[in-house]
């Protein structure tokens, strides 16, 4: 397995760091007594006028002990390989011949800023050899000080350089604009372009005509080298991209079964063992096709939910990019010896469900109900959130309070409830708290801190912002993820028994097999509550004792009848979902989220509504 780790989300870089101005002989003669004043005194030297990305530079510089008159000049290797060079170089020289009679010299470096090709006629060789522009230099601001190779790598963006904001004495001469290259699977800069042009050109030119060919050039580059990837690593960094974007800073990892793409947090949670064992889950994810859920076990004893995509092209399944969320209350997962007590545990006897994913949820709610602390019950609609937290708060008095959007009259209300329900020792359970206005936020913020402070709120939440948390109730609380009902399957025929049992029909009732078997097949894109409203209502219509499919209404036999999801439709309905929760339910945002056009995604929330599947 390649491991091929990212340094975080999509590629942004800083903005360009460009001269503002046409450098003229008055300003030159500036610059240069600026850079003599903070050589002779670098701590005190007063840089008004100095551009602030050179001022970082040259502080940088001087830390480093970079010697402003020597430049260390001893050949390095260069990093870069024949095809990225083959790439590299037609470009290059179209760029060069863009430059032509100006006495230019084009450069391209490594990441570590070793200067590995140049082109240029022959007088502009000659003027780059006395500026050591030369094969193998390393232009790294630790060897050569503020230089816009160095400087563009530092920075991570396109950066110019004019003359005297060189530090080093050798440099003086040169005005050079610099543009990094990026690799974008590995989301990393791979490379440096940069145009150095003498004096006289910098002064009869504009600094941005000089910038706009180099920063083509160097996308160009880029956009190559990301076209030399295979239709599965395209497939598997478009997912990855997707996923990054959509949850920001969150763990996510993709993995086709020979390459794997991961985020800086996915990086931190795991350890070699760990990405093998994802390995083995993205090895099986062709075997079940769809979005489901994971618990694994770190090789650290920690406790993770996976959910688990597949990546496809075509309808193929070639990959699959995963979201990882660690279950904080892991001790009770994990198996220490510190397990909940089984009168502990029975206080979720009335969370129905036997699977292996529902056990360990059951645990894991056990040891955060041990805590002081605040929860978030995370998951999709009607799988159960409320339930659970009210379950989890049944030792004590609840108040469930609605967070979603209000006016303001209304936020005055809930807060009153808030302080009210703090002040007889209730728990306050906070439904749909990723909804909340500002309004009632602000209304409310002080007795949500005084309820987390004190271990007695838990919220629910399609997902958890730890940003969000910190400035609503003070605290990152422990996340408890509830799985989507299709992902426990085997927990059906139980929850339709205890359905049957609960319903008004009176007479004890059974639900046939044929029946069983439609809604252990169906989606459930409503999860249990889309369940619980299918049997009851059949219940209710049943007079025989046996529920039959003759008993569903017909709007629910049109629901099981459609069948479910092909494996490509089942991704899609669950990006869509992600992309209109993470915009906030904007159509417009979601779309460009997806990168799809807003036409594209309305005709497919129509097309999925109309079969029954809820996205908002």
């Amino acid at each position: 397995m390649t491991e091929l780790i990212l340094p975080g989300g999509p590629i942004r870089t800083k903005g360009a760091e460009l001269v503002r101005a046409r450098p003229t002989s008055v300003s030159l003669a500036r610059q240069r007594a600026l850079r003599e004043q903070f050589l002779s005194d670098p701590g005190n030297a007063e840089l008004t006028g100095v551009r602030e990305v050179i001022e970082r530079s040259w502080r940088r510089s001087a830390a480093c002990l970079v010697d402003p008159e020597v430049l260390r000049t001893e050949v390095r290797e260069s990093r870069l390989d024949a095809p990225f060079l083959q790439i590299a170089t037609p470009i290059m020289q179209r760029l060069d011949d863009m430059a032509q009679d100006t006495g230019a010299c084009v450069l391209l470096s490594d990441a570590s800023g070793v200067h590995a090709l140049r082109m240029g006629d022959s007088v502009a060789l000659r003027w780059a050899d006395l500026h050591a522009a030369v094969i193998g230099m390393a232009a790294a601001e630790e060897f050569a000080g503020t230089n816009s190779d160095g400087t563009a790598l530092e920075e991570g963006g396109m950066v110019q350089v004019w003359g005297p904001e060189h530090y080093a004495e050798d440099l003086q001469g040169t005005y050079c604009t610099s543009a990094p290259i990026f690799d974008g699977l590995r989301n990393r800069v791979v490379a440096v372009l940069t145009l150095m042009v003498p004096e006289r050109i910098a002064l009869s030119s504009a600094p941005g005509a000089l910038a706009l060919p180099v920063e083509w050039a160097a996308g160009e580059i880029g956009r190559r080298v990301s076209d030399r990837l295979t239709f599965r690593e395209q497939a598997l960094l478009r997912a990855y991209t997707r996923e990054s974007r959509l949850r920001g800073g969150a763990a996510v990892v993709a993995i086709d079964g020979r390459t794997t793409i991961a985020s800086n947090r996915a990086k931190e949670m795991l350890s070699n063992s760990d990405f093998a064992v994802l390995s083995g889950i993205a090895r099986q994810v062709d075997a079940f096709g769809e979005v489901r859920e994971e618990i694994v076990a770190l090789s650290d004893g920690r406790m993770l939910t996976v959910n688990v995509k597949p990546v496809t092209i075509d309808g193929q399944v070639v990959g699959a990019v995963m979201r990882l969320y660690e279950i904080t209350a892991q001790s009770a997962i994990a198996g220490s010896a510190v397990l909940p007590a089984a009168a502990s545990m029975a206080l979720l006897d009335d969370f129905i469900g036997a699977s292996a994913v529902v056990r360990r949820l059951k645990a894991a709610a056990v040891a955060a109900m041990t805590q002081s602390v605040a929860v978030c019950l995370t998951g999709q609609r009607g799988a159960g959130r409320t339930h659970l937290a009210r379950l989890m708060a049944a030792t004590q008095d609840v108040a469930v309070i609605e967070c979603g959007p209000a006016d303001s009259g209304n936020a005055w209300e809930r807060a009153a409830a808030m302080d009210a329900a703090l002040a007889v020792g209730q728990t306050v359970v906070a439904k749909n708290f990723d909804q909340i206005s500002l309004d009632v936020l602000e209304h409310t913020r002080d007795a949500l801190r005084a309820a987390a402070d004190r271990g007695m709120l838990i919220v629910t939440a399609y997902e958890m912002d730890a940003g969000f948390f910190t400035d609503a109730i003070g605290t990152v609380p422990i996340e408890l993820r509830l799985p989507p009902l299709r992902s426990r399957r085997d927990d059906i025929p139980l929850l339709v028994a205890y359905f049957l049992r609960s319903s008004d029909a009176g007479a004890r009732q059974v639900c046939s097999g044929r029946l069983l078997t439609a809604l252990a097949n169906a989606e459930w894109p409503g999860n249990v509550a889309q369940l619980r409203e299918v049997v009851t209502t059949a219940a209710l219509r049943n007079t025989t004792g046996t529920v039959c499919v003759s008993d569903l209404n017909e709007a629910h036999q049109a629901s099981l009848a459609r069948g479910r999801l092909s494996r490509l439709e089942a991704a899609e309905v669950e990006q869509i979902r992600q992309a209109l929760a993470e915009a906030g339910g904007n159509r417009a945002k979601a779309a460009d989220l997806l990168e799809i056009g807003r036409s594209t995604l309305y005709r497919k929330m129509e097309n999925y509504s109309r079969r029954g599947y809820e996205l908002s």
